[in-house]
């Protein structure tokens, strides 16, 4: 359910939602999961503004995630992950030439596992980022770039029934860079090329896991040496 107000130039929406869900699983034809998720959000936008900025909008969210594993109908390990996330961009005018958008992205989440079968321990991770991303037309096509740039705390919490699990805190400070451009060639053709460096910090279980995963018949093991993820991508098209 939702609901939104509009104005000259703007908007205020929220909405809730909320998903239910009994299945099975790969590796166990008697466990079972029981999931369900509630997610709500709010969003705004202004645009017409006065000077260098067009428009400013943000966009807040608390997703509630939930799912506990049966076997044989009896309840065992119970998963909870609660999360928040705030994004604010604001896209501005040309400056010479370009256009694009700027904008901060604020998130945490609270992870837990209750039972014998827990694979990971409870944790908090938090991540700030900034990004931009500017494109500039030309007479023989487009070009446009894009960074983005991170911090990442991730903290093992442990488990009062379980002493497996390590505990302590990670930080990391992933970035990412693009770029493209597409040239306009006879006719209707165009060819494009892009290239990236991207980096991904770990998360909670990649570092931290270490125990039965009852659904899919695997233990999970982390490490908490895991430095972030590096890739690299080229790729060109007509």
């Amino acid at each position: 359910i939702g609901a939104s107000t509009f104005w000259d130039g703007g908007f205020l929406g929220a909405s809730g939602n909320t998903h239910q869900s009994d299945y099975g699983t790969v590796a166990e034809d008697q466990v079972t999961i029981g999931m369900k998720t509630t997610r709500y959000a709010l969003e705004a936008e202004q645009r017409q503004l006065p000077g260098i900025w067009h428009s400013v909008s943000a966009r807040l969210s608390h997703t509630d995630y939930r799912h506990t594993e049966f076997d044989n109908g009896v309840p065992g390990t119970v998963f909870a992950k609660q999360g928040q996330d705030l994004r604010l961009q604001a896209r501005h005018r040309d400056v010479a030439g370009w256009q694009g958008l700027v904008g901060v992205q604020l998130e945490t989440n609270r992870f837990s596992a209750v039972g014998d079968e827990a694979f990971a321990p409870a944790s908090h991770t938090r991540s700030q980022a900034v990004f931009v991303h500017e494109v500039l037309p030309t007479d023989w096509g487009q070009f446009n770039a894009g960074a983005r740039a991170e911090s990442v705390h991730v903290t093992s919490l442990g488990s009062p029934m379980l002493d497996r699990f390590e505990v302590g805190e990670r930080a990391f400070a992933p970035w990412s860079l693009a770029m493209g451009a597409a040239f306009k060639l006879a006719g209707s053709w165009q060819l494009t090329g892009n290239a990236a460096m991207t980096q991904r910090a770990p998360t909670d279980y990649e570092l931290f896991a270490n125990g039965p995963h009852l659904a899919t018949h695997t233990w999970e093991v982390g490490s908490s040496h895991l430095r972030p993820e590096k890739s690299r991508s080229l790729d060109a098209g007509l």
